[in-house]
């Protein structure tokens, strides 16, 4: 099921390097064993319809992700995401959206992490450092001269951003998964901490 399902080979050589991602994501997860038929392919098809080969590339680099509730953790989680990296949210989440799968696809690794405990407080973090500009709806700011403005602070501010400005958001405050995905207390904050007091030096 998995290998004709997830990885999909197409010719006999296809197979055997197939076979081989198939090997190495049930060594590295054995819980997918434990999940039954339903449970898995309700969940790659969802990860499929926001990018064809988006199942594959989670199962090879993170299969944990399937261990994982779908409306639980999976949705909110992608629901979040979309708004940090300003590519949509819930009602266009079954679509595919390439630059949501290309997010996803570089660092599938961040679908674990949970939205309260890791992802919020981060961008807490990367908001207020000016790395990113993101309301108080969690959504990165578009480029409109009408959106609200960030306060000095660099808190979320009021204001969503239109239907018609999600393609106008600041890609280049977009925060890359793995970033957002290192830890907060052991790696973000001492550096920042370093190279602040360095600076006032």
């Amino acid at each position: 099921f998995l290998l004709t399902e997830v990885f999909s080979p197409v010719t006999m050589q296809d197979i055997e390097s197939k076979q081989k991602m198939l090997r190495k994501c049930i060594l590295s997860h054995p819980q997918l064993l434990g999940l039954s038929f339903s449970n898995l392919q309700t969940k790659i098809n969802f990860f499929n319809s926001i990018g064809p080969s988006l199942a594959m590339r989670i199962a090879s680099k993170c299969p944990a992700v399937f261990s994982l509730g779908l409306e639980q953790n999976i949705i909110p989680t992608i629901d979040f995401l979309c708004k940090i990296w300003g590519v949509g949210g819930t009602g266009d989440r079954l679509t595919k959206h390439t630059e949501l799968e290309k997010m996803l696809f570089e660092y599938p690794h961040i679908l674990t992490l949970s939205v309260e405990g890791n992802l919020q407080p981060t961008m807490v973090f990367f908001n207020k450092t000016g790395y990113t500009s993101l309301n108080d709806e969690w959504e990165l700011m578009p480029f409109s001269s009408n959106a609200a403005p960030q306060s000095e602070n660099k808190e979320p501010v009021s204001g969503t951003i239109p239907e018609g400005n999600r393609k106008n958001v600041q890609t280049d405050k977009r925060i890359r998964g793995r970033y957002i995905a290192a830890s907060l207390y052991n790696r973000l904050l001492p550096r920042w901490h370093f190279f602040v007091s360095r600076d006032r030096a």
